[in-house]
């Protein structure tokens, strides 16, 4: 584009991810499902899962709670922040049986 000097009409920008260093748990832990998630009742066991997504030029973040009963989202809490008071504010709205 540049030697036939040609415009975009759209700016693009590369989004550059900052990794920030932080400490983390490191513990092993024992494998009690061993991926065996069937045979459940309602709540009894609930995944989470941590995701982002970009609103207004600001990195978002999402914890969403998963029932392996049904693999249907059951809660979900979001946040400007991804710590650890995020995932367990979402576990904290749920009501377990």
């Amino acid at each position: 584009m540049i030697k036939n000097n040609l415009v975009s009409e759209y700016k693009y920008t590369k989004l550059k991810y900052r990794n920030h260093k932080i400490t983390v748990n490191n513990a092993q832990i024992s494998n009690v499902l061993n991926r065996e998630f069937n045979d459940k009742k309602p709540n009894e066991v609930v995944v989470s899962d941590l995701t982002y997504v970009q609103v207004d030029g600001k990195w978002h973040y999402i914890c969403l709670l998963i029932d392996l009963f049904n693999r249907e989202v059951i809660d979900y809490n979001a946040g400007l922040n991804k710590t650890a008071e995020l995932v367990q504010q979402a576990f904290d709205h749920i009501k377990f049986c």
